[in-house]
């Protein structure tokens, strides 16, 4: 192309150059235009707001960076194929009402406004696998559990066969007769589809066609979808006579999805034994949480994590150029995934529905996260395709490998079934912050997206496959509705940790000092003191306990290397608050 020549002989003179009078009088024009000008247009001008490009933008850019080479769609083609479709028939089992209505969270501080806790869940099971006697203890267990817990009525109905829109139909009557605020989805239940013909067009020409299943059809109640070319699959969401919010959350236990690691009567009764003993307390929620972000979004702020347990009590790793970098495949699976003290984990990283990408140590598989035992109640994995369970065609999928093992506390995981994952995430762990159940908070987060100014196409992109796999009840900062009635003590305040060395003319020491303050919420005569820890992989190892008057500890560890340590209040009846926790470096 030829090089563009400049020949205006105007104003400012041939070629792009000014004159030294030319500035001269484009500066006075300037004044004078502003002078005269009317004054609505000045204020145009002067007030104009700077153009940001989107997020949605930005984020397809770095996903476009990553291109594993996998036909999804002939993936899920397969699997549709093998989906034998079945009449529908369901059937009511039984009605549990809460035996008492009280706000069981008035001892942990939290006002009714403050938590929105659920009213009524419906928990759908697929009929042959609750006719199994195994099985079906674990689910009239799991409905007793989740009604105790949050005190709220809970309808079981088994149900086999069908459509996604047989058994939107079934939730929409619940809804509409008796109030809905989630619904459980316990083995085999269909799932909708929803389909674009050029995924995330905005970026170079797009992704080409893509389709997932969807379940945003099965939560969104009152909007219209429609298959305008009849294939089975959604390519329209309108908000018809209604919205397009999702009035209710939904979760999916169903470990068949995951036929290489065992039976699925075999892994849905391990799977429910560990989802008892979070709500009879022998799972223990701590207040720590671990964002783990890889190289390509370490730019990016995580302050928003700060909303779920607090700014210090979550390990805020990103990817950083060597030496210094954690941030890589053995450290995530050796220190981080089998780490028994954090809560929830957020992990971002390029992904597909089998595996981890990590930018520093390659492809880590749902093999390995599984074999890991992953030991955090709750996961956001922020990565295409890792709850893509029809992928996986009902053998194995990255998200399953996370909660369906052999691990003690695992039970549940967000994430998505297309290129994508959750962006804008503040209204997820205020939500959470809250202690209101993970299916609450990713309403919140969902709606909030659906009701941005950001283009419908960016929306559908990047948030249309977003899912909840595993118990959508749970929370992460206590156990609901364990502590109702006893008056827990609160945990220390000002928590901190330091690395300090000594010299002297025959040794060097390093010496850790922890520190804090009492909290003033505490009577100071139900007080006895504190207990201090040691924190190991798996462990919480005694280090000392110290008088309700102390506010100091010095340890030798013996070594410059970084330790964590977790400290907890002490009453008169023996009781510890909440640990808090803090790494000496």
């Amino acid at each position: 192309m030829a090089k563009r020549k400049h020949t205006s002989k105007g104003f400012y003179g041939s070629g792009n150059r000014l004159k030294g009078g030319s500035v001269f009088w484009l500066l006075l024009s300037g004044v004078i235009w502003l002078l005269v000008s009317p004054g609505q247009l000045r204020m145009e001008v002067q007030d104009k707001p700077e153009k940001n490009p989107s997020i949605y933008v930005e984020m397809s850019r770095i996903l476009s960076r990553f291109k594993p080479s996998i036909n999804y769609h002939e993936l899920h083609a397969l699997y549709r194929e093998k989906t034998k479709l079945k009449p529908f028939a369901y059937d009511y089992q039984y009605h549990l009402t809460p035996r008492f209505k009280t706000n069981a969270w008035t001892n942990l501080g939290y006002s009714q406004a403050a938590l929105d806790s659920p009213q009524r869940i419906l928990v759908i099971a697929n009929t042959s696998l609750y006719a199994d006697n195994s099985a079906r203890m674990g689910i009239d267990r799991y409905v007793q559990d989740i009604s105790q817990a949050w005190n709220c009525a809970v309808t079981l109905v088994t149900a086999e066969g069908g459509r996604a829109e047989d058994l939107k139909t079934l939730i929409q009557q619940e809804y509409w007769f008796g109030g809905l605020d989630g619904v459980v989805l316990i083995g085999q239940q269909p799932a909708a589809w929803f389909e674009v013909p050029n995924d995330h067009h905005w970026w170079e020409g797009g992704y080409g066609y893509a389709d997932w299943t969807c379940d945003l059809f099965l939560m969104d109640l009152d909007g219209l979808w429609q298959d305008l070319d009849g294939n089975g699959k959604y390519d329209t969401h309108l908000k018809g006579a209604g919205d397009l919010e999702a009035e209710i959350f939904l979760g999916r236990i169903d470990p068949s999805t995951m036929g290489y690691y065992g039976d699925e009567v075999g892994l849905f009764c391990q799977y429910m034994e560990k989802n008892h003993n979070y709500w009879a307390g022998k799972v223990k929620p701590y207040r720590l949480g671990l964002v783990y972000t890889d190289h390509d979004w370490r730019q990016y702020s995580t302050a928003y994590f700060r909303h779920l347990f607090g700014a210090e009590d979550y390990d805020d790793l990103k990817w950083k150029d060597p030496p210094e970098n954690e941030v890589e495949k053995g450290d995530y699976l050796n220190h981080r995934v089998p780490f028994a003290f954090y809560s929830f984990l957020q992990v971002w990283s390029h992904a597909t529905f089998w595996y981890h990408q990590f930018y520093t140590g390659g492809i880590c598989t749902e093999r390995e996260v599984w074999e890991k035992n992953p030991k955090a109640i709750g996961y956001n994995l922020i990565g295409c395709h890792g709850c893509d369970w029809a992928a996986g065609g009902g053998r194995y999928f990255l998200g399953g490998s996370y909660i369906y093992n052999n691990s003690p506390s695992s039970l549940v995981v967000v994430g998505t079934t297309k290129v994508g994952g959750m962006l804008e995430h503040e209204p997820f762990y205020e939500s959470l912050g809250k202690s209101n159940c993970l299916g609450k908070a990713f309403v919140a987060w969902f709606n909030e997206r659906l009701h941005s100014r950001d283009d419908p196409g960016y929306v559908i992109g990047w948030h249309y496959g977003m899912t909840v796999i595993g118990d959508p009840m749970v929370a992460f900062r206590e156990v609901p509705g364990l502590n109702a009635g006893r008056d827990l003590p609160h945990p220390p305040t000002n928590f901190s940790a330091c690395k300090e060395e000594t010299r002297s003319l025959l040794m060097k020491e390093n010496i850790d000092i922890l520190k804090w303050m009492q909290n003033m919420a505490n009577d100071p005569q139900k007080i006895t003191g504190y207990r201090l820890y040691k924190v190991s992989l798996a462990d919480l190892i005694s280090l000392a306990s110290v008088e309700a008057n102390t506010f100091q500890y010095f340890y030798r560890p013996g070594n410059s290397a970084a330790h964590r340590y977790a400290i907890a209040t002490v009453d008169v009846y023996g009781q510890e608050s909440p640990l808090v926790f803090r790494v000496a470096r």
